[in-house]
């Protein structure tokens, strides 16, 4: 029998009389009988042969002599190389709200919206990209900003990428939009599913108070009420909508009772709560909001992250499906054939850096051979170190968010960004809790 070991990918969460066991590479979960595991622990090779086998099939168990840091760097460069031409289009960076804790505030003052005729001049930057790469599937994400504040454009945009991706005989993934949606109504949400909507992005921040406080739109003082109505809307024609809540110590405490209030709404309606994804993140730490993060989330993590999860232990028991931190993939950053374009048509890789001029690849008029080679410098980092390499969260962690050390060190793409700690804590709570 060949020599085998546990993964070094592998997460526990224990209890008194069983083992939750989770590789981070291959997201697979295996619970087993202490008593069990621990006579694995002893002889890997002989005895227990069936339940040896049942752990090597979900890869909790490895060859001996297998390096998983090298198998798990070629597939992160496969999935770098999975050539679907995803595109995120920012029609405008004008914005209907004034929330508290905006991660764009001061950035895009002077961007005008994107003229109609930069539409055309976009998708004949990708005509260009589809015939030098064999690229078999797309999709595409309108952001901003508020991109129903330019809902025009946003109709427009998707037509073409409609005509673009038949005339290229290329597989559409889905269209995406992020928006506050307070400007949706059941007219706009048709059009937008006639021309191909499948799933939205909507920030909820708690009950109608406190979202009214946090998530300020000068215009109108509740946008609660119209939210609400179209989440539910969307859900019941068929469209996926992310609930996403950005949390710190001001308003964790409603997580709970906002998912209570979409039970409560959506009772006996099981088969629009499938279409509401709740995701609880926390606020952001960027130069906008840094004292707000020091203030309300900084020591505080480990109390948010467990009321979250409470929150979404709960939202999944009531029929609803959840989202999960980190994904075993590539960040956007490393994905070769994503672009994130702003309304000038600059292009970009990252979305916590789009329209900054200074972390531009380029521009939609440049040759996609020049925005191939500028691109290298985001999606080639070389920020792993050894500790990185040995490390059982890497799959998931991937060296740590480029943005996030940008803030705290000033400079992108030159050094690794490290919460192991804290992240670790955060996994082996999900699991416990049936979170995976």
């Amino acid at each position: 029998m060949k020599s085998l070991k546990f993964s070094q990918f592998n997460l526990y969460s224990f209890n008194s009389k069983k083992t939750l066991i989770r590789n981070t590479f291959h997201d697979s979960v295996v619970r087993i009988e202490n008593k069990l595991l621990n006579k694995i622990k002893k002889d890997l090779n002989k005895k227990e042969i069936n339940e040896v086998k049942n752990l090597e099939k979900y890869k909790i168990l490895v060859p001996k002599n297998k390096n998983e840091f090298k198998e798990w760097k070629k597939f992160v460069e496969e999935v770098k190389e999975n050539k679907i031409l995803s595109m995120t289009i920012a029609p405008t960076f004008a914005c209907n709200f004034r929330c508290v804790y905006c991660i764009e505030e001061g950035k895009y003052v002077e961007m005008p919206s994107m003229k109609e005729e930069k539409i055309k001049e976009i998708f004949n930057f990708f005509d260009k990209i589809i015939k030098q790469k064999k690229i078999k599937k797309t999709n595409l994400i309108l952001y901003g900003g508020e991109p129903i504040l330019r809902y025009d454009l946003c109709l427009k945009i998707m037509k073409k990428f409609n005509e673009f991706s038949k005339k290229n005989k290329l597989k559409i993934e889905e269209i995406q939009i992020v928006t506050n949606g307070s400007l949706l109504d059941k007219k706009k949400i048709n059009n937008l599913i006639k021309n191909g909507l499948e799933r939205v992005m909507i920030t909820v921040d708690g009950l109608k108070k406190t979202h009214n406080k946090r998530r300020k739109c000068p215009s109108n003082p509740n946008t609660f009420d119209m939210i609400i109505t179209n989440i539910i809307y969307l859900a019941k024609q068929g469209v996926e909508v992310t609930v996403l809540s950005v949390t710190d110590s001001e308003n964790i405490n409603e997580l709970l009772p906002l998912v209570r209030f979409f039970s409560k709404k959506l009772r006996n309606k099981d088969k629009i709560k499938k279409k509401i994804v709740f995701t609880f993140g926390l606020v952001a730490k960027t130069s906008c909001t840094r004292r707000r993060y020091n203030k309300l989330v900084k020591n505080k993590e480990t109390e948010i992250r467990t009321k979250i999860i409470t929150a979404l232990k709960f939202a999944k028991k009531q029929g609803f499906l959840v989202g999960l931190p980190h994904e075993i993939d590539a960040c956007e950053r490393e994905d070769k054939y994503g672009f994130l374009i702003d309304p000038k048509g600059n292009i970009f890789k990252c979305v916590g850096v789009i329209g900054i001029p200074k972390y531009s690849i380029g521009n939609i008029k440049d040759s996609p051979n020049k925005i191939f080679k500028n691109m290298k410098k985001y999606t080639d980092l070389k920020i792993l170190d050894e500790e990185c390499k040995k490390c059982s969260i890497l799959p998931l962690c991937r060296g740590g968010c480029q943005h996030d050390a940008l803030m705290k060190f000033g400079v992108y793409g030159k050094k690794k960004f490290c919460e192991k700690d804290s992240l670790l804590k955060t996994y082996q709570e999900y699991l416990k809790q049936g979170l995976y």
